[in-house]
């Protein structure tokens, strides 16, 4: 009856009133909200209680269940049956029931609060869950009334309810956004009807923590099902990392397993000028850089200096910026002190401030600003910041905590280029090597002569250039157990030519390519030869050292290391392995490679305009193949007992291509052209205490003098090959035969003895054309001395004098088919 109903619509009314008390009383006002929220299924179940004391005036009514729906509440599911009662009482719910929800509906805020994480962006707009809407019930007359059918939601067979949650989001990614304070989310949408996204700071998100962690505020609309989702959140912490993780949920109400768990920090990207790197002991600088779009006009500003007990305007130095100072959009502005003067250093700087070490590396600070801060107060001083960093224990000036102190010659730069959390001791590290940079784009990485590579350092080509400092007995060393690797396109300077710029004792992995060579070369504007002097590999004790793509060049000066007063060459190696491959070695003071007795491949490689020798071979079997020599003094210079191959091999332009003394070659296939002498120089002072092989290859020079000639000791066996060609052009003594010489020619390949003027065998040898003709006596003779011995077979002696063989008394020379000319 209508009396009957109005009593249990009040009671409904008052019990609703005790449990939103209730929350109040244990929970907050918010919970209280989201408790009115729940009028309509309190109202339900209240009814359905009631109505057993009133069955006889529903005896006409019957309960129709509807397919179930869930309601988020921190994840637990709420089962509401819905009663279907008169036409009249359930229109008058129904509008009581909308005017509850439109009064406890959360508010979304268009503007979040400052410092509140929330939406920006993405893929989709945002959205807020909201009840379901009520349904309005159609008029049927009471006596035709009818169960009404549930509708099925989608996905469900028609009757039976949707239990299938949506599957869960396993690609999620985190990443800093373009913009300072930002993160940017992506994923693949499931193809559900609503995303749950949160996060947290202290920890991951797990199972156990979703519910106390953080919503954002606004989340997007989801996409179909296999697209790309983007988020971007705004407003967050610098330095602070942030885990993200997310649900969805589908129209039924079903919640997807929490996806996988994606981190990272926020974009800490300068919006003004910052100080980027700051070099402290000795060559010190301060370097600037502009992380905007925008070219910045510094004039007016002020750098300042001060001692670790000084208050923000208290400086120890203070000076104004010069007139139009400027810094330009993404570039960098060189502050020097000692070291950088504004012209001809290791960078030029664009202000030099100071032309003396002025800066404590143990404790201090630096700052920009943009008024003279001595001339205020300490508050009204740090209102004009632009950028500070203080190190070690500083007690006023700098960025909420400092740096530790360095080690002298060390620097203090950004960890991330133009990223600034405004936290000194996050945002800087202690740095092995400067890189300066300046308004020009001039920059590089000073390696300084104290410094020991002990652990595993790539040289970059993000530093580009690499300028090596070293002194009396103190040079940059890798040491041994230790890896050094260039990167393509790297540039390595030596700065001074007194001392060695590099000792390896370890490993160089020095690997460029076709189109990106590593260059080592002078430090200086106008390059000449000799302007540095080199580096040593040092008894390495590493077999996997690489040059490939490498350029040396203008090195070579003379210097002492080791207790050896004569290091002349670009590079020496000395007791150790180094493969090298196209590689160039060019305009040497002295010499391109020195190799002491060390055994391994230069391969594909040019030695170019060395005053002296292209590469010097000191003892060792290594091995030179397909390498070109061109205007050196001496292409290969052999001594010292050596016994390398060389192959393959074009000499051009050289004064002598080979030269020799006291070593025993392999020759192969090599090619001399337009060489001043076009063949293999032998050194008067040469003596051959091994047996050796002399190859038809390139005509062989005897070089002697009044006494000095080339001596086959005793003992020993010199063979010449067939077809041969030995040229003199001294008239002394060519050879002297101590042990034994053993020459078998053959009848259309003769071993042929002549004058260096003699074009008819071995080719225009001396490059003069038909300058000059050969002639009786160019040349003296070959002579066998006591204990000597020797074997002649299809021998042309050409242009010698009249004694050609001096074979002493008793001394046996068995001499068959023996030709003299003319």
């Amino acid at each position: 009856s209508p009396i009957s109903w109005k009593y249990i619509v009040e009671k409904i009314d008052q019990t609703k009133d005790k449990i939103i008390g209730f929350f109040k009383n244990i929970e907050s006002d918010q919970q209280a909200a989201i408790s009115s929220s729940l009028y309509t299924p309190l109202e339900h179940i209240l009814i359905s209680i009631v109505s057993e004391t009133i069955e006889e005036e529903l005896n006409e009514q019957e309960i129709i269940p509807i397919i179930e729906k869930s309601i988020d509440l921190v994840e637990p599911e709420l089962i509401i049956p819905e009663l279907i009662v008169d036409k009249e009482i359930k229109e008058e719910f129904e509008v009581e029931e909308v005017e509850e929800i439109e009064k406890s509906q959360p508010i979304v805020q268009p503007t979040p609060p400052m410092g509140f994480p929330f939406f920006i962006g993405g893929s989709g707009a945002p959205s807020v869950e909201t009840e379901p809407e009520v349904l309005p019930t159609p008029e049927v007359p009471a006596d035709e009334a009818e169960p009404l059918p549930a509708e099925a939601p989608s996905g469900a067979e028609e009757g039976e309810p949707d239990t299938t949650p949506p599957a869960a989001i396993a690609d999620l990614s985190a990443s800093s956004g373009d913009s300072r304070g930002t993160i940017n989310l992506s994923w693949t949408s499931p193809g559900a009807d609503q995303y749950i996204i949160k996060y947290a700071t202290s920890s991951e998100i797990t199972l156990l923590n979703w519910a106390s962690s953080t919503d954002i505020i606004g989340e997007l609309t989801p996409s179909s099902a296999s697209t790309t989702e983007s988020l971007t959140i705004s407003n967050l912490t610098l330095g602070q990392t942030y885990y993200w993780a997310i649900k969805s949920k589908d129209e039924a109400g079903n919640i997807s397993d929490l996806s996988n768990i994606a981190s990272t920090t926020p974009s800490a990207l300068a919006n003004y000028v910052i100080i980027n790197e700051v070099q402290l002991g000795s060559n010190e600088f301060v370097e600037l850089y502009n992380p905007t779009d925008q070219a910045i006009d510094m004039t007016g500003w002020y750098w300042s200096y001060f001692s670790y007990n000084r208050d923000w305007n208290n400086p120890n130095l203070n000076e104004r910026f010069p007139n139009g100072a400027s810094i330009s959009p993404k570039g960098y502005y060189l502050i020097g002190l000692s070291g950088y003067p504004e012209s001809n250093g290791y960078v030029d700087a664009d202000w030099q401030v100071y032309v003396s070490d002025q800066l404590h590396y143990q404790k201090g600070s630096v700052a920009i600003f943009s008024s003279n801060p001595s001339i205020t107060t300490p508050e009204l001083a740090k209102e004009g910041l632009i950028d500070a960093i203080g190190w070690g224990a500083v007690d006023y000036v700098l960025e909420r905590n400092s740096v530790l102190a360095v080690i002298s010659n060390k620097t203090l730069t950004r960890q991330i280029n133009g990223w600034d959390t405004d936290n000194n001791s996050n945002d800087f590290i202690e740095s092995n090597w400067p890189t300066p940079q300046n308004l020009q784009g001039d920059k590089a990485a000073i390696i300084d002569d104290s410094f020991s590579f002990t652990q595993d350092t790539t040289w970059t080509l993000n530093d580009n250039t690499y300028i090596l400092i070293s002194n009396s007995n103190a040079y940059p060393t890798v040491e041994s157990g230790a890896v050094l690797t260039i990167e393509p396109g790297v540039i390595i300077k030596g700065s001074n030519k007194y001392y060695p710029s590099l000792i390896i004792k370890g490993t160089l992995k020095a690997e460029g390519t076709n189109n990106e060579h590593i260059t080592f070369t002078s430090a200086t504007t106008t390059q000449l030869a000799g302007d540095w002097s080199g580096i040593i590999f040092d008894n390495s004790t590493s077999t996997e050292s690489v040059l490939d793509y490498v350029n040396f060049e203008y090195g070579g000066y003379q210097v002492s290391y080791g207790g050896y007063n004569n290091i002349k060459e670009i590079v020496k190696i000395d007791n150790s392995l180094v493969e090298i491959k196209n590689s160039s070695f060019s305009n040497s003071l002295y010499n391109g490679i020195r190799l002491v007795n060390s055994n391994f491949t230069i391969s594909d490689s040019a030695f170019n305009n060395n005053f002296l020798s292209g590469i010097i071979i000191d003892g060792g079997s290594p091995t030179i193949n397909n390498c070109e020599f061109e205007n050196n003094d001496i292409g290969i210079e052999i001594i010292n007992q050596a016994s390398p191959i060389i192959i393959n091999n074009i000499f051009f332009n050289n004064n002598y291509p080979i030269k020799i003394k006291s070593s025993y070659p392999v020759l192969n296939s090599n090619q001399a052209l337009d060489n001043n002498l076009n063949g293999i120089i032998v050194h008067q002072d040469s003596v051959f205490s091994q047996n050796v092989t002399w190859t038809n290859d390139l005509p062989y020079i005897l070089f002697s003098g009044l006494g000095d000639y080339p001596t086959v000791a005793s003992g020993t066996v010199l063979t010449l090959e067939l077809g041969t060609v030995i040229k003199s052009n001294r008239p002394y003594t060519s050879l002297l035969i101590e042990g034994s010489l053993i020459a078998q020619g053959a009848t259309n390949t003769p071993i042929v003895f002549t004058s260096l003027k003699d074009d008819d065998y071995g080719g225009d040898t001396n490059n003069d054309g038909s300058d000059t003709v050969p002639e009786a006596g160019d040349w003296k003779n070959i002579k066998f001395i006591a204990g000597s011995s020797g074997e002649l077979n299809h021998i042309l002696f050409r242009y010698g004098s009249f004694s050609v063989l001096d074979i002493d008394k008793g001394v046996v020379v068995n001499q068959n088919n023996i030709f003299y000319e003319p």
